[in-house]
């Protein structure tokens, strides 16, 4: 749970899980307390705790920065900038629909996923172009955006094989 408003937040309680880990009085005792709240527990190992955070703050906070960039993006388009992030929440509200409604990789959507390869290589021109700063993290994301448009759907493999060269696949942690 992201808690920028505490009073939403606490609303919200039921969704949430907590990873928890601890010995079995602690872990007993943060049980009792997280059911309280209506929430639901998860029992981590310790060595697995920085590892959880990861993954929380990728969902969470590296989601908030991702929108800053794509509101900066659609400003230098020419875009009100009181107007970008308003235009972008049913964007990202949809897409986390998605995700609780279909799942991974099914949610995905957009020109990888459709073997769009001419949209991308415009992305990566306008990019260097009038955002260089943001070109080697969409390359970056694309990898594994590809990566799970492959488990989606079949794309053809001269389609593949042009996006894994604009991505520069093979340079990455997952190649």
């Amino acid at each position: 749970m992201s808690f920028a408003d505490p009073r939403v937040a606490i609303e919200q309680m039921r969704d949430v899980a907590f990873g928890i880990e601890g010995d079995e009085p602690a872990k007993a005792f943060a049980k009792r307390l997280v059911r309280a709240l209506g929430a639901r527990a998860v029992f981590l190992e310790a060595e697995n705790l920085p590892l959880y955070h990861a993954g929380a703050v990728l969902a969470s906070n590296y989601v908030v920065a991702l929108a800053d960039m794509a509101q900066r993006l659609l400003v230098t388009a020419g875009v009100p900038e009181d107007q970008a992030l308003p235009m972008l929440i049913p964007l990202l509200s949809s897409v986390v629909q998605n995700l609780a409604q279909v799942g991974l990789p099914a949610a995905l959507t957009g020109p990888v996923e459709r073997g769009d390869v001419s949209s991308v290589e415009q992305h990566l021109r306008v990019l260097e172009a009038r955002a260089p700063d943001l070109l080697e993290l969409y390359r970056l994301i694309g990898r594994d955006v590809l990566r799970l448009a492959r488990e989606k759907s079949h794309l053809e493999p001269e389609a593949v094989k042009r996006l894994e060269a604009l991505f520069g696949a093979g340079r990455g942690p997952r190649n």
